[in-house]
């Protein structure tokens, strides 16, 4: 039903949604607790792909979502959408990318609403750089619920003096002298500032800055940057610190957040989708990942070549992975002719790797 197009489901969708109606209550549930993040957010663009096909998804189960898609919206972006960049520029974009989202589906003479606040969705953090164990930030007695109600309360309120209001009890609960904290896991702390729209995290934490443990989904399309690029820097201090398994002075970032997405997404249940240069599977560099993922459980491998997206200068592919024990059963593809256009379409031509 989901992948049918618009003017098929329109014509047959009393009866789809009637073979639906027995499973809508779970389908909804689901819909309702999922959590997707893209670690290298960038303008937001995947984040915003998701958000249009959940409110697909939503209107076409039940029709009732239909009335009123801008709330549809607001609603998913509030407990389903997250994303973090180290650029403080591209997580701006992000943010008002998803308020324009809402704008366009406001009907005419609507007041329009003011921009959710999404601080504590869309953050500008070092995504592959753990915070510290000694942090410890939830020892402290009803810490996480506390977090939480502000988070919430903060993402609905138009209120500009209860904005403040909220941001002085974030701050207090992070406070150092609240936390007990010292030396350099206190700085490490500090360089969260998430109301401030200049700063950036060196670290990323989903449970603090999200409320988020593990997510159900990591999407994205990671950059490229050769790791030797950071030689002698802090940077690449900080990368060896999070001893990846992935880490090879010849590689290629983009492992890393391979692996750092496998780490943030629910065992056993969460996927990973990434679009990223195809040199890891080939390349020596590429062979630790290359183990990493024979420990997994892939499920579809597109390998796209080149020229099937107009601003990727390099080979590509798509990499669809469960965070689960691998079954060897993975669904590969590889593209030959650059003019053809549907993915769909080469996907039904898939060949079984074992």
């Amino acid at each position: 039903m989901v992948s049918m197009s618009e003017s098929v489901f329109r014509d047959q969708d009393h009866n789809k949604r009637r073979d639906w109606k027995p499973y809508q209550s779970a389908v909804v549930q689901a819909l309702d607790e999922l959590t997707i993040f893209d670690p290298a957010v960038g303008s937001g663009a995947y984040p915003m792909g998701m958000l249009h096909l959940l409110v697909k998804v939503y209107t076409r189960v039940d029709s009732k979502y239909e009335k009123n898609l801008s709330k549809l919206k607001r609603d998913i972006l509030s407990r389903s959408l997250y994303g973090s960049d180290i650029d403080s520029t591209a997580i701006e974009i992000s943010r008002l990318r998803a308020w324009l989202s809402l704008v366009v589906d406001m009907e005419d003479g609507e007041q329009v609403a003011p921009l959710p606040n999404l601080e504590f969705h869309f953050v500008c953090a070092n995504t592959l750089i753990s915070l510290s164990k000694e942090v410890g930030i939830f020892d402290t007695p009803d810490l996480k619920e506390k977090l939480s109600e502000i988070r919430k309360d903060y993402y609905n309120t138009n209120s500009k003096s209860k904005k403040e209001t909220l941001k002085k009890k974030y701050e207090k609960l992070l406070a150092p002298t609240s936390l007990s904290l010292f030396g350099g896991v206190d700085n490490e702390l500090k360089t969260y500032q998430p109301f401030s729209h200049e700063s950036r995290a060196s670290f990323f934490d989903p449970d603090l800055m999200f409320g988020v443990d593990k997510f159900d989904v990591v999407i994205g399309n990671p950059p490229y940057v050769q790791i030797q690029k950071f030689a002698r820097t802090q940077m690449q201090k900080d990368l060896e610190r999070q001893n990846f398994k992935t880490f090879e002075n010849t590689g290629d970032i983009y492992l890393l957040f391979y692996e750092a997405g496998i780490n943030y997404v629910k065992k056993d249940t969460g996927l990973l989708c990434f679009i990223t240069s195809n040199k890891w599977m080939r390349s020596s560099y590429g062979k630790s990942l290359r183990n990493l993922f024979t420990q997994l459980n892939p499920l579809i491998l597109l390998d796209l070549g080149s020229n099937v997206f107009e601003s990727a200068t390099v080979d590509s592919n798509i990499l669809l992975i469960k965070n689960s024990k691998n079954f060897k059963k993975t669904l590969a593809v590889t593209l030959k002719n650059s003019k053809e256009d549907f993915i769909e379409e080469i996907y039904k031509n898939k060949t079984i790797i074992h």
